[in-house]
């Protein structure tokens, strides 16, 4: 299944750095302080975003792990894959809109897409929030579901794909010192 095999790819990454994630409400983890759990990821509004009368079919939650010897770090995940009978451009216009009012900025999409039981599923729309969060939105027309990704980062910017980010480039448009 797509998330699932987001959630592979994203714990075999390897980054370095300090565990940083700015994230809204009452969740905040800075440099020092321990990864966010599943709950601490859930309790975050963003993370479950669902459009007016969408059902949910299932979610998937990976929480956050730091590295360790011989163990890369995990960014923290909730991915919700969700079914209406919307069409396509009624809900991403509405998660567009939702996500702009709470400071998301659009990204574009992934430069490709993904596989789901053996079908192609076109690349995801991103949306980042500072350069800690990530929230994409992937429609699968064969499955015609779509899935709702939070993603947490651990590392202090992210430059491996999926995310649009340039080599340098926290998600702000500026480069890294």
């Amino acid at each position: 299944m797509l998330v699932l095999q987001r959630g592979r790819r994203l714990r075999t990454r390897v980054r370095t750095g300090c565990s940083l994630a700015c994230l809204t409400g009452a969740v905040l983890v800075a440099c020092g302080t321990s990864a966010l759990t599943i709950d601490q990821l859930k309790a975050v509004p963003d993370s479950h975003l669902r459009y007016p009368g969408a059902s949910v079919v299932r979610v998937d939650a990976v929480p956050q792990t730091e590295a360790q010897t011989n163990a890369a770090p995990v960014d923290g995940f909730v991915a919700t894959t969700l079914r209406t009978s919307a069409s396509q451009a009624a809900v991403l216009l509405w998660y567009e809109r939702r996500l702009a009012s709470g400071r998301w900025a659009a990204r574009g999409r992934e430069a490709h897409g993904e596989t789901n039981d053996g079908h192609a599923v076109p690349p995801a729309y991103l949306f980042t929030r500072g350069t800690q969060e990530v929230f994409a939105l992937t429609f699968d027309p064969i499955a015609g579901d779509y899935i709702t990704t939070y993603i947490a980062l651990i590392d202090h910017c992210d430059t491996v794909p999926p995310y649009p980010l340039g080599a340098g480039d926290c998600g702000t448009g500026k480069p890294v010192s």
